[in-house]
């Protein structure tokens, strides 16, 4: 059985949410490389509403991803359980 929130972590965030992550409507930047990352990534609640969270956190996982021999396998795996399929 697929669960609801495994579907709606596919969508961008709405409207009503993004003030919890960043205070008045700002589309900067920094705001859409964490939106691409929540998009992308599995990652528990606080890292994807906490924008202090998951800033840092997002910076260095391509940085892990690409010196830790260990942690490419767990990242190789976690971005084709995310994968999107464009036809659908």
């Amino acid at each position: 059985m697929v669960f609801l929130t495994n579907l709606l972590r596919k969508l961008p965030t709405p409207e009503w949410l993004l003030k919890e992550t960043i205070p008045g409507k700002r589309t900067d930047n920094k705001w859409w490389r964490l939106e691409t990352f929540r998009f992308t990534f599995n990652s528990d609640g606080r890292r994807r509403r906490c924008f202090k969270i998951a800033y840092p956190y997002m910076k260095n996982r391509w940085r892990l991803a690409s010196r830790n021999r260990q942690f490419k396998p767990i990242f190789d795996a976690e971005l084709q359980d995310t994968r999107i399929d464009a036809a659908a």
